[in-house]
């Protein structure tokens, strides 16, 4: 054993002074080790595999040390009985040598490389490092590095994420780690590879070990990108992607081929993959896996359970079919996974202009409108403005030039003191005291919750995060040293959720059918009538959701704050904003990441004989997770329900109303029906609270989407589904709101190389929205991300329907149009369907666009409008069963004809009505009014820049045919920008275009403009009894 180390380290030493020109001393490295070690589980006791993950994503490290055959935490084992080591030991197969386990990446010809003994940390930045018992996620950033081993300030060009956790279908076998390399520079990025390298060290025979490599050939002879370009058994191989795998060919050493127990030596793999060229804002992502089986056939049981294409097994000298150590890939070999959500800034079509995301929302006579700008390594800067409308004289309904009001300024301007800023947590915070418990008084309380399942920090640490979400600059972001001093803003952006509005509660419900909800608020024991009364001189509020991590509250006339909520589901990602902490002179650094970025839903609904007004909404794309609170009087709200699926921990958690968490593994344990989050995604869907006949009573639900489904989640079933949430306490679980009443799964299509999900809003019928509907409930309609739309049975013609029959007509999904979306033709469908009725028929009115990848223009693209027909309306469902059907069953809008008999709608082509602007897209949900739909269209401009000036368009078609103006009228150029969602009020048509250059803004700075158009005799509501007559080119106004 002696000679082989001494030997292990000559090789060592050899492989070292080949890296490169430069010369590396390990101890110059010394703090690359930091970092955790994760489990396979969070119960101690069923722990048998951990992974040692340094701060940069390479594994091997010192710090928390639990093996005993070296110094370091690489891949371990417990060993067990039968074995010639110690029974309960844990034995290492990565640490005992070389601690070589590293990996690189390149791009435009510079590299980032991290690994511990073969190098160091090269080209790397470290953005963040999240450890828990069961997780870690590293990010790290790669750029040029000039004359140093750090890349040049603000030139990184690439963005790498490893997020390890246990695998689904292996967990006591497999750890998975997810990597994505994501663009982040001003430009394409060509030559994008990525080497994993590692030595094994096979106990108990540590230094004599056998190799196995499986699906080299296969993934080298693969046709297109991603695939494998290089691989070898060099144990001490540099992590450079752009080196070659040196053959130690005195060692056995096999290339680029598959072989089985090379050996018995001391060796290890690496692999070398290529990817494609990555444009602007592009990600890529691929599945990696280290794990241990009792035997090589377990072994190859788990690798195909997880559907790894290729790998490597390490089995000792002592028994080559015996315990067997694998390192595998997934999404490598010609078959690309789906991607993964970009990086938050890389989302921006350019980061030194202001961005207005959200729907501008108009009451009283005022717009209200939010827009934020980019800061790097800070928080980014969010901005509630409210603006007058001029309301006589020949300017009426145009913007006023009088000076806004901005919430942000009054924000930045408020003692950290002075706010009032709560939450929900350990069954303990239940009392509100003026809606301020979120204090370091309750540093006690709210340390296990901003550190579950990790090492619980010390209490400076929490009083940093407690302070720096108050508004205190805890992290010293401006480098004076002062660490008690206001942050210069506190206000972050918010981004994908739009204002909502809460109002003294009024009976717009006007239906006199038994079956209508206006029936059932009058028929109640304690009538809405009652309610209305009671509540007639309620505080007008507008809630924004925003990603500094909480839901705010403002009040309308003075857009003063009057709380902020922290939902019990983010609690724990709080953590994530600290990068570093200021020092000698050297300014502090936070991260600006996802956190409530989901847009609420608030109504009234009536439950325990109390009418309530009950908010509700969705992380967005800050995780997979709902909350919902009372503000039935807003200046004493309280905490519903919170309920989380965490994808990585394979748990699924519940927050009562007093914030005392519940937690399922749903992978070792059986999760109540009613608590069975576990195929819900990112939660961009906006709630749909309403009634729905269940079980001889008419029930409050809330309807959402499945979500999007990010890399790997496609194959774990996640997002494809349609979520009923009970809103009332359950009657399994009578202590719970906000439980599973049903879960409906939408097929995906395999035509289709999307990973499908439901983002998408729901739209309703109802016997209060239709004189037709002559049921209890609603028909819902919704879009999910693969182009199909479905027709969704939540009504019936009694209170009664028999639930438990498998011929029940509830609860049954039908897919109606299909638009055989792909990637290459970018038909995805993001946006809510807007619902109109043309000659007593009800249409749905939509567009396609891949909004994730905004910039994307690829000459595949072919994006569509739609307007689809439910011919079989007011029947739930069609009676044959076979309504599913294509564009082949519309007529082309574009050959000027409406659909005839048996014809399902129309839809047209974007290149046809954009023939001079190619890869268009549309933006957001469709506006209509009496006689016409409204498409807001954005095209991209092809260049090898990222952020480049793409143009907007409003579309203007005529409903019931989809043909265009024969005037010419129907392209409203918008000019240069991102056209967003419109609004409609008091006869005029709003929506707001970003992303401006100075040069093109309708007044000096570039910020965004509202596009003012009139609506000519109607009342502006856009209702379908009463809807605008028409809409015609009126005025622009910069408001900000």
């Amino acid at each position: 054993m002696k000679n082989f180390k001494i030997y292990q380290n000559i090789i060592l030493l050899v492989s070292l002074l080949l890296l490169s020109m430069q010369t590396y001393s390990w101890h110059r490295y010394s703090d690359v080790t930091t970092g955790a070690i994760i489990y396979n589980s969070v119960v101690s006791e069923s722990r048998t595999i951990a992974l040692g993950v340094n701060k940069h994503g390479h594994l091997n490290t010192r710090t928390g040390n639990i093996v005993s055959n070296a110094g370091a935490t690489g891949l371990a084992y417990k060993w067990p009985s039968g074995k010639s080591r110690a029974v309960g030991s844990w034995q290492d197969a990565t640490s005992p040598g070389c601690l070589c386990e590293g990996w690189g990446v390149s791009g435009n010809g510079y590299v980032g490389r991290a690994a511990v003994d073969t190098g160091g940390i090269y080209g790397l930045t470290l953005d963040s490092f999240e450890p828990s018992i069961a997780n870690i996620k590293s990010v790290t950033k790669m750029g040029p590095t000039g004359y140093g081993s750090t890349p040049i300030k603000d030139s990184e060009i690439l963005q790498i994420t490893h997020d390890y956790g246990p695998a689904p279908e292996a967990q006591h076998t497999l750890f998975q780690g997810l990597v994505t390399i994501s663009n982040i520079s001003d430009g394409v990025v060509n030559n994008v590879r990525y080497r994993r390298t590692m030595d094994w060290d096979i106990p108990p025979t540590e230094f004599r070990e056998y190799v196995s490599h499986g699906g080299v050939s296969k993934s080298i002879a693969a046709s297109s990108f991603p695939k494998l370009i290089e691989s070898c058994d060099n144990g001490f191989e540099t992590p450079d992607p752009l080196r070659g795998c040196r053959n130690l060919s005195w060692r056995g050493s096999t290339k680029n081929v598959d072989f089985d127990h090379n050996g018995p030596q001391d060796h290890g793999s690496s692999f070398t993959f290529q990817f494609p060229d990555l444009k602007c804002g592009e990600s890529v992502s691929f599945m990696m896996y280290y794990g241990v089986a009792n035997t090589r056939v377990k072994a190859l049981e788990a690798i195909k359970a997880v559907g790894a294409d290729l790998y490597s097994l390490g089995a000792s000298r002592a028994s080559r079919d015996g315990i067997t150590f694998i390192f595998a890939f997934k999404g490598v070999s010609g078959v690309k996974l789906a991607t993964d959500l970009p990086p938050k800034a890389a989302t921006l079509p350019s980061l030194d202009r202001v961005q207005a995301t959200g729907k501008i929302l108009a009451y009283k006579d005022r717009l209200y409108n939010t827009t934020f700008e980019y800061r790097k390594d800070q928080q980014w800067k969010g901005h509630l403005y409210r603006r007058d409308l001029i309301t006589d004289g020949d300017n009426k309904g145009d913007v006023s030039t009088s000076i806004a009001i901005d919430a942000g300024v009054l924000l930045r301007d408020k003692k950290p003191s002075k706010r009032n800023i709560w939450t929900a947590t350990n069954g303990v915070l239940t009392s509100t005291k003026g809606n301020d418990n979120f204090t370091t008084t309750n540093r006690s309380v709210l340390k296990t919750a901003l550190y579950r399942d990790t090492e619980i920090a010390v209490d400076d640490e929490v009083d940093d995060i407690v302070n720096f979400i108050r508004g205190h600059d805890s992290y010293d972001e401006d480098g004076d040293a002062n660490f008690t001093e206001e942050r210069d803003w506190k206000l972050a952006d918010i981004y994908h959720a739009n204002l909502v509005l809460s109002i003294p509660p009024s009976n717009s419900d006007t239906s006199t059918s038994e079956k209508s909800r206006a029936y059932y608020k009058k028929t109640r024991t304690k009538p809405y009538s009652d309610f209305i009364a009671a509540n007639v001189s309620r505080k007008e509020v507008i809630y924004a959701a925003a990603n500094d991590g909480m839901l705010h509250a403002f009040d309308t006339e003075s857009l003063e704050e009057l709380w902020a909520f922290v939902p019990p589901p983010v609690l724990d990602k709080l953590r994530q904003m600290h990068k570093t902490k200021g020092s000698d002179g050297v300014k502090g650094k936070s991260n600006s990441i996802y956190l409530v970025d989901g847009t609420p839903t608030i109504k009234d609904i009536y439950y325990k004989d109390q009418w309530r007004t009950v908010l509700m909404a969705g992380l967005g794309y800050g995780g997979k997770g709902y909350y919902a609170i009372d503000i039935t009087d807003p200046d004493s709200p309280s905490h519903l329900f919170s309920f989380l699926h965490d994808g990585s921990k394979r748990v699924v958690d519940y927050w009562a109303s007093d914030g005392t968490l519940t937690t399922y593994d749903y992978v070792k344990e059986v999760v109540p029906d009613g608590l069975n989050y576990s195929k819900l995604s990112e939660a961009w869907t906006r709630p749909f609270i309403t009634l729905i006949p269940y079980n001889d009573e008419l029930k409050w639900v809330a309807v959402l989407g499945g979500g999007y489904a990010g890399a790997d989640e496609e194959s774990a079933g996640y997002a494809r589904y349609i979520y009923i949430i009970d809103l009332e306490p359950s009657a399994s679980l009578p202590d719970k709101q906000g439980t599973v009443l049903k879960s409906i799964e939408l097929a995906s299509s395999s035509e289709s190389d999307i990973a499908n999900g439901v983002v998408a809003a729901i739209s309703a019928i109802s016997a209060d929205s239709a004189s037709g509907a002559n049921y209890y409930g609603i028909l819902a309609y919704v879009s999910d991300l693969q182009g199909k739309t479905w027709k969704l049975d939540l009504a019936h013609s009694d209170k009664n329907p028999d639930v438990d029959k498998v011929d029940s007509d509830i609860f049954i999904a039908e897919n109606h149009l299909n638009a055989q979306a792909t990637l290459a033709n970018d038909r995805l469908m993001y946006h809510k369907l807007t619902n109109s009725f043309v000659d007593g028929t009800p249409y749905h009115y939509t567009g396609t666009g891949d909004i994730i990848r905004l910039q994307r223009t690829d000459d595949t693209i072919n994006n569509r409008i739609f307007g689809i027909r439910d011919t079989d309306f007011p029947k739930h469902v069609n009676t044959d069963g076979t309504i599913s059907y294509t564009a082949s069953s519309l007529e082309d809008g574009f050959t000027g004809s409406c659909p005839g008999e048996g014809k399902r709608g129309w839809y047209r082509d974007l290149s046809n009505i954009l023939p001079d602007r190619q890869w268009s897209k549309v933006t957001a949900e469709a506006a209509v009014d009496a006689k016409y739909a409204y498409f807001s269209v954005y095209s991209p401009v092809k260049s090898e820049t990222c952020r480049v000036d793409g143009e907007s368009n409003l579309i203007k078609l005529e409903k019931k045919c989809g043909t265009s103006l024969t005037d010419g009228s129907s392209v409203i150029d918008l000019g240069i920008g991102i056209v967003g969602e419109t609004t409609i009020y008091k006869g005029n048509f709003y929506t707001i275009v970003s992303n401006r250059k100075e040069s093109e803004a309708a007044f000096e700075g570039g910020g965004p403009d509202i596009y003012r158009g009139k609506v000519e005799g109607g009342d502006g509501g856009g209702s379908v009894t009463t809807p605008p007559s028409s809409v015609s080119t009126e005025s622009w106004r910069q408001v900000f």
